[in-house]
């Protein structure tokens, strides 16, 4: 039986350390910068396919900072009627990975922000 592999690991801890700690949060899905599920905890319907459109927007993101010379990306919100999605992308030896966090209109935005930029932190340094 092979060990676990360790971004495997930490991403389980992250994604269910979010969950708990984010009000409202519905799913948070931590996934690699070219679309692959790592990890997830909480109601994610189609993990695959989210993992894919995260890392997406993500890329994205990166561009459009760059572009318009804003600086690196540190935490993209998509405000829609039922909810929140957060994006972070992260650098964990040498693999960029995405956060995602689904969350209901109960979520306190800032203090969603807040908490997976800390994470992020925590992830990069561990």
């Amino acid at each position: 039986m092979s060990e676990p592999d360790p971004l495997h690991t930490h991403a389980r801890q992250l994604a269910e350390q979010l969950h708990q700690d984010i009000r409202g949060a519905t799913s948070v899905l931590i996934a690699t910068a070219d679309g692959f599920e790592l990890a997830q905890a909480g109601a994610t319907e189609d993990a695959s396919r989210l993992a894919a459109m995260a890392s997406a927007i993500a890329a994205i993101g990166q561009v459009v900072s760059q572009e318009t010379a804003l600086g690196e990306p540190h935490c993209m919100v998509l405000d829609a009627a039922r909810g929140f999605l957060l994006l972070r992308t992260v650098q964990r030896a040498g693999s960029a990975v995405v956060i995602s966090v689904l969350t209901s209109r109960e979520a306190l935005l800032g203090m969603a922000m807040h908490a997976v930029n800390q994470a992020a932190r925590r992830f990069e340094a561990s």
